[in-house]
């Protein structure tokens, strides 16, 4: 009968040494599922933040198009008014020319 009590007493504790593994089992499970979860929202915050980030970028690249445009168009303005400058001096030289020949011309009619 002894060695009855005694294999109950080795049982009991054999299963409360199981359970208390089993309890331990289930807090590792616990906590692991917490990690996990953190780690899912912290994916799903990442996602957020690339989508903003590459909508940023996609927002930066339309304004440098832009800017790049606009440089353009600034760049064949100055073209144009440079070349108009051009035409202005040619013109202006002719015209001093012209004035010249004309006070030659008059100074042979003064008396």
């Amino acid at each position: 009968m002894k060695f009855g009590a005694e294999e109950v007493a080795n049982g009991v504790e054999t299963t409360k040494s199981v359970s208390e593994n089993f309890t331990e089992i289930e807090k590792t499970f616990k906590e692991i599922e917490s990690v996990v979860l953190e780690v899912f929202n912290a994916s799903n915050i990442m996602e957020e933040k690339a989508y903003t980030t590459s909508n940023s970028i996609k927002e930066v690249a339309g304004v440098t198009e832009e800017n790049s445009s606009a440089t353009e168009e600034v760049t064949a303005a100055n073209e144009e008014q440079s070349a108009s400058m051009q035409q202005i001096a040619e013109t202006t030289s002719k015209l001093d020319e012209l004035i010249e020949n004309l006070n030659e011309t008059i100074k042979k009619f003064k008396i």
